[in-house]
């Protein structure tokens, strides 16, 4: 701890400082609370200083995003050499303490709603699960402590020789009692099953050391603690926060302000944070929408539609294009990734091949329509004349490349919460179950039979999943350019991803902005 080996006395100078995290003060249980409350505070004071980010910087400034990712990425991590190296006993005061300073700092950041249970539950879920990644310090410590101990024992053991160490589960020590105690407490988040399958017995661990423990421990909690909320959970409460979830939907938490294609602005950071949680988009009752038509007889008028707090009218409303908006802002996305990868790309391609056509027949008695590949003149049922009109197929992109002479993308937003009863109970049990759907209704539209290229369905959803098909492009695309790039194939590629879904995911909650901003009452 001090940098000295075993058995040599403690040296007179250069002895650790007082607020180096690194330091380990030893003492009985009032003086280590006492420092681990100490190192909390220290801690809560730099986070604070975050929250205070927005008001202090320019207004044209992403601060609200940038003290955000300051949170998670260098906040949430600041007691982790505590926790790994004092008992839980002696942390769990100073963690419960720090845990709550970085929820109200996030709260008080993002212009948050006082935080209801179910929202702060979903706060401490990792980026993959619907989460701000805001670890509970205080769930993770007896993980931290017995993971110190998985990956060390077998090294102190052999340094020091004690046949104390030989099986901590038998031993008297008061280390081996903290370690009981602290798996004892994982009891709490997990079964039985769960610690045995990732830790083998202390007696094991003297003889040959595990690492990585913390890691498999803490993913097994927060797979917990997911299935936990969704039990806490309505309906549409568990299909929002399914999307949250999907694949690569935590883009627009891990964009970079430095870069233009991932810079939120302050609001529309503000926005998308109350969305995904759940909380109301609405400051007042009575609103109503102000999306105005864009064209036809009525151009310039007023939507005038009722809003609701959940914003449900905002991400619905067509008229103005604001569900257009969405989609534009994908394609604009996906077209400029396959531009840097030397592909060559057009935007609304008209396909002949699959054209359709809508009929109806003109037999008032009749009333039969419906649509077929071919025109039709007359009716099956009647023989009387129909009314054909063609549908064009015109599609988002056409990509040509080496690798793939012609595909077809077609891009299809959603909203993660299905109007009618049954489709949203389908979204409230499955993870993305919208985009799923949305992919199969483009593939039944564009069926391969009738064209001799692919088409490759690309759906979204409004609070961020992506469909497999759109994931499954997106990591074959990071692949391919990977390979011109470095011989470390799999660093680059995941790097590739994780920026173009970052990309994605921010130009998807910044089309949906302008729409929640008016629900929420806070635009011009």
């Amino acid at each position: 701890m001090v940098g000295v080996a075993l058995g040599e006395p403690l040296p007179e100078e250069n002895m650790p400082d007082v607020q180096d995290e690194r330091r380990v003060d030893l003492g009985n249980f009032g003086f280590c609370e006492q420092r681990c409350s100490e190192v909390a505070q220290r801690a809560s004071a730099l986070i604070r200083r975050m929250a205070e980010l927005p008001d202090a910087a320019s207004p044209h400034l992403p601060a609200v995003q940038s003290a955000a990712l300051l949170l998670r990425v260098c906040g949430g991590g600041k007691l982790t050499h505590m926790l790994r190296s004092t008992p839980p006993r002696d942390t769990e005061a100073a963690a419960i303490a720090y845990d709550e300073a970085m929820l109200h700092c996030y709260e008080k950041l993002a212009s948050l709603d006082p935080l209801t249970v179910e929202q702060q539950m979903q706060c401490k879920l990792p980026l993959r699960l619907g989460g701000r990644g805001l670890r509970s310090n205080s769930v993770v410590a007896p993980a931290a402590w017995v993971a110190s101990w998985a990956q060390c024992l077998a090294e102190v053991k052999s340094r020091t020789g004690l046949d104390l160490l030989t099986d901590l589960q038998t031993s008297t020590l008061p280390l081996a009692q903290h370690c009981r105690d602290a798996v004892a407490s994982l009891r709490l988040s997990l079964s039985d099953a769960d610690i045995r399958d990732i830790m083998p017995s202390w007696r094991e661990l003297g003889d040959q050391a595990k690492p990585k423990v913390q890691r498999l421990l803490s993913r097994r909690m927060d797979k917990n603690l997911f299935t936990s909320l969704l039990g806490r959970l309505d309906t549409a409460g568990k299909a929002r926060l399914r999307s949250c979830a999907g694949p690569m939907a935590s883009g627009w938490q891990s964009a970079s302000p430095g870069d233009w294609h991932g810079r939120m602005r302050d609001d529309e950071y503000e926005l998308t944070a109350r969305a995904l949680l759940g909380q109301s988009l609405q400051a007042e009752d009575g609103a109503v929408c102000q999306n105005r038509r864009a064209s036809g007889a009525s151009i310039g008028q007023i939507c005038g539609a009722a809003m609701c707090r959940s914003g449900l009218h905002s991400y619905n409303c067509c008229i103005g294009g604001g569900v257009k908006a969405r989609s534009n802002a994908i394609v604009k996305v996906v077209a400029d990734i396959h531009k840097e990868c030397g592909c060559n790309v057009a935007t609304e391609v008209y396909v002949t091949a699959w054209d359709r056509w809508r009929w109806r027949c003109l037999n008032g008695a009749c009333e039969q329509h419906g649509v077929a590949d071919a025109p039709r003149e007359t009716c099956e049922h009647c023989s009387a004349a129909l009314e054909v009109t063609r549908e064009e197929a015109v599609l988002d992109i056409e990509v040509r490349s080496p690798i793939m002479p012609i595909q077809y993308i077609d891009v299809t937003v959603h909203h993660s919460l299905p109007g009618d009863d049954s489709r949203l109970g389908r979204a409230a049990q499955r993870g993305g179950e919208v985009a799923r759907e949305a992919a199969r209704q483009k593939h039944e539209r564009y069926p391969r039979r009738r064209c001799q290229w692919a088409l490759r369905p690309f759906a979204v959803e409004t609070f961020g999943a992506f469909g497999k098909e759109a994931v499954d492009h997106v990591r074959k695309l990071a692949r391919t350019a990977a390979t011109s790039i470095s011989a470390d194939l799999g660093v680059v590629s995941s790097v590739l991803v994780q920026k173009w879904s970052a990309r994605l995911s921010v130009a998807l909650q910044m089309a949906g902005a302008p729409d929640d901003l008016l629900t929420a009452g806070l635009a011009d």
